[in-house]
C-alpha cells in the first residue's frame, strides 16, 4: 500500500536507541574518574557564574547575527518524538477551539516551523527568544500569533495570558540557562499553562559527546559536579540527568509522564570516528 504521509515525513528517520545508556554511563564514568586526577579545575563563585550566564545570553544574539537561520536544521522529528501532540489533537478533534503552543527559546524557528507546517489548522503558536536577531528572523515568517524578545530569567511573562497554553516546547533551551535559575523559569511558564498542559522537553543528557569533549580538552569547565560548561563562543551548555530534571520539574508543579535517554550513534567512516550523542526526551504534565 502506498504511504499517505507527506513527502517530508517519509524522509524523516527518528533514532533513539542506538546503544544502551547504562552501558555508556558506566564506560564514560570510568573514563572520567581517570581524567579527574589530571584535571586542575578553577573554582567559580556563584556571582562569577551569573556573570558568565549574562555573557552567554548576549553571545546568542551575536550568534544569530552571524549565522542567521543557516546553522540549525528544522527539527522534523518532533512529531515522532512527541506523538502526544497528534494523540491530543485526535482526542479533541470535535472541539472548535484552537490549541495553543509556546516555544520558549525559539531561535529562528527550527521547532516552530515543522510543527506549524503539520498542525497550523488546529493550533496557534507563540514564541520567544533572548536574541533580537533570532526573533526578527522568525517574525518574518508570519507563522506566530506572537513572537517576542524575552529574557526568561528576568521579569514576568506578561505577553501570554495565564492558563492559556496547551503545550510548551523546551527544545535545547534549559541547557542555555544556569541551573540556579531553572526553578523560577519553569514556574513562570507553569503560570501560563492550562492544568493538564504538557511541556515537551528535549535537551543534552549527562555524558553526551559534547560534555566529554569539554572534559577531554580541559576547557570551558565551570562546575563539573553540576555539569555546567562554557563553549568557545561564550554560550552556556548544561547537561542533565533524568532524576535531576524530574526533581526540579516536580518542585514546580509538573509530573513526568514520559522520559527516556535518547542514544544516537553517528559514524565518520573517513576519520574512523564513532560519536555517541545522549539527549533526554521527556513530557511533563502540569498538575
Amino acid at each position: 500500500m502506498e504511504s499517505t504521509l507527506p513527502k517530508e515525513e517519509k524522509q524523516v528517520q527518528y533514532f533513539s536507541k542506538d546503544f544502551e545508556y547504562e552501558d555508556h554511563l558506566k564506560q564514560e564514568s570510568e573514563k572520567l574518574s581517570h581524567l579527574l586526577d589530571k584535571l586542575s579545575l578553577k573554582e567559580y563563585s556563584l556571582d562569577q557564574q551569573m556573570e558568565i550566564q549574562q555573557i552567554a545570553q548576549e553571545s546568542w544574539d551575536e550568534f544569530y547575527k552571524n549565522n542567521q537561520d543557516k546553522f540549525f536544521k528544522n527539527r522534523n522529528y518532533l512529531s515522532f518524538a512527541f506523538d502526544l501532540i497528534t494523540k491530543h489533537i485526535e482526542d479533541n478533534q470535535d472541539k472548535e477551539e484552537k490549541l495553543y503552543l509556546f516555544e520558549v527559546g525559539s531561535g529562528t524557528g527550527n521547532t516552530i516551523v515543522p510543527l506549524h507546517d503539520k498542525y497550523n489548522s488546529v493550533m496557534r503558536f507563540y514564541a520567544c527568544d533572548f536574541s533580537q536577531n533570532a526573533v526578527q528572523l522568525l517574525d518574518n515568517l508570519k507563522i506566530c500569533e506572537k513572537a517576542f524578545v524575552k529574557d526568561m530569567v528576568k521579569g514576568d511573562l506578561v505577553e501570554i495570558d495565564d492558563d492559556k497554553l496547551d503545550f510548551v516546547t523546551m527544545i535545547f533551551f534549559l541547557s542555555a540557562i544556569h541551573p540556579s535559575e531553572h526553578p523560577q523559569v519553569i514556574n513562570k511558564i507553569a503560570q501560563k499553562m492550562k492544568k493538564g498542559g504538557s511541556i515537551l522537553f528535549r535537551d543534552y543528557g549527562a555524558y553526551d559527546l559534547a560534555m566529554m569533549r569539554f572534559i577531554n580538552k580541559k576547557k570551558g569547565i565551570i562546575d563539573l559536579d553540576k555539569m555546567i560548561f562554557q563553549r568557545g563562543d561564550k554560550t552556556l551548555a548544561c547537561f542533565f540527568t533524568i532524576e535531576k530534571l524530574v526533581e526540579v520539574m516536580g518542585q514546580n508543579g509538573f509530573e513526568c509522564v514520559q522520559q527516556e535517554y535518547c542514544t544516537i550513534e553517528n559514524k565518520n567512516i573517513k576519520r574512523n570516528l564513532v560519536m555517541r550523542r545522549v539527549f533526554i526526551n521527556a513530557i511533563f504534565q502540569k498538575q
